[in-house]
This record gives structure tokens, sequence and C-alpha cells, in this order.
């Protein structure tokens, strides 16, 4: 049995490691993996992964269901009711061949095929990114190996009043998210555009995906 383990473990030694440490690890052990991200004003503890240890399966699956997000533009419910429209007017269109209604059905598909040309123009998805770094960002009192929904929700609602240039570059998440090229000047202006275009964006997908 050594030997096969030793076998295991000399195929892919950190893969082995995260394995081991998910099914063996009791919540006081994981900060030996980790290192202080930062301390905030009331004293919590906000933690991240050393750089050779690889984080938990469950929640690297959610920053990568992140990331993919944030190329896309798209939230998850927003991705469904967009390919939903989308599949609802290429029907309609079929059907509406020479009939009034087919040009206005065109113009819908134009409008929702805008909105996702701007919506790719906007580098900074700011309601992602705050997302990520809840996530990537472990509060004192969680579980590593899980992704609390209520939890992450509480550290967004943090994470909304503290994140801009200084902060992002001093968690190394501007790496993680391709943005580490921009000035703290570009980064700024970016930013307030994108947060008033995620003001108005909810409003907008729906007004264009009704019938």
């Amino acid at each position: 049995m050594n030997k096969f383990i030793n076998w295991l473990y000399s195929l892919a030694p950190r893969q082995f490691n995260v394995l081991v440490y998910e099914t063996t690890m009791n919540h006081k052990d994981w900060r030996e993996h980790c290192e202080v991200a930062f301390i905030d004003t009331d004293g919590t503890k906000y933690w991240r992964y050393k750089p050779d240890y690889k984080m938990p399966i469950q929640r690297m699956s959610y920053v990568d269901t992140l990331k993919l997000q944030y190329v896309q533009a798209w939230g998850a419910q927003e991705q469904q009711l967009f390919d939903q429209r989308l599949d609802d007017l290429f029907q309609e269109l079929e059907k509406d061949k020479g009939l009034g209604s087919y040009y206005k059905k065109l113009a819908n598909l134009k409008s929702l095929l805008d909105e996702k040309r701007m919506r790719e123009s906007h580098i900074i998805q700011t309601d992602i990114l705050i997302e990520m770094v809840a996530c990537l960002l472990i509060r004192d009192d969680e579980n590593p190996t899980e992704v609390n929904e209520k939890v992450l929700a509480q550290k967004v609602e943090t994470f909304k009043k503290k994140v801009n240039f200084s902060f992002l570059k001093q968690m190394h998440i501007l790496e993680w998210m391709g943005l580490s090229h921009l000035t703290e000047k570009e980064f700024s202006q970016l930013w307030d555009l994108s947060q008033k275009h995620l003001s108005q964006k909810i409003n907008r997908l729906n007004s264009i995906t009704k019938e």
C-alpha cells in the first residue's frame, strides 16, 4: 500500500497533496497553507492561499466559473436569459418570414447582439470582480474547503466598500483578472464607467428581452 501511495504521489505530488488535505484536514489546520492578506478595521483577518499551494477544489471551481463569466461579460442568470431569448427570437424569425412582425423581431435580435458587444467593451465587470475578491480571500471564521453563499454575500458587501486599484494590486487580484497592464488612472476611469453601466444593465437587458 505504501508503495502504491508513493507511486501516486510521484505522478502528481501537488494534486495528491490537495486531495489528502481536503479529505483529512480539520478546520483548525487550514491556515498553515495560507498567509494573512489583510486585517479589517474591526480586527477580522482575511487569508489567501500561498502561491505554492493549490486552493480546495470547490473554491477553485467557483473561481473558474467567475472567471468564465467575467470573460463572457455576463452573470450566470443573465447568460441564461440571453440564450433563451436568442433561441426564441430565431424560432420567431423563422415563422414570421414575409410578415411585418419579422422586422420588429430582427430589430430585437440586433438589440441583443449590440448589448453583448457593449458588455464586452467594458473591460472591468465590477460586480463579478468584487465577487472574485470575496471568493479568493478567506474570512477568519469560514471553512475554506467550501463556498458558503451566505458568507460570500456578506463578504461581497464588505468588499464593495474596499475594492480599488491599490487594494486589488496589493491582493494580487489584478494579475488574476488580466488587468495588471492598466495604470491607476486608466483603472479608475474604466471602473467609474463600468459602475454606471452596471447600475443600468439589469433593466436594459430585461427591456430588450421582453416580447
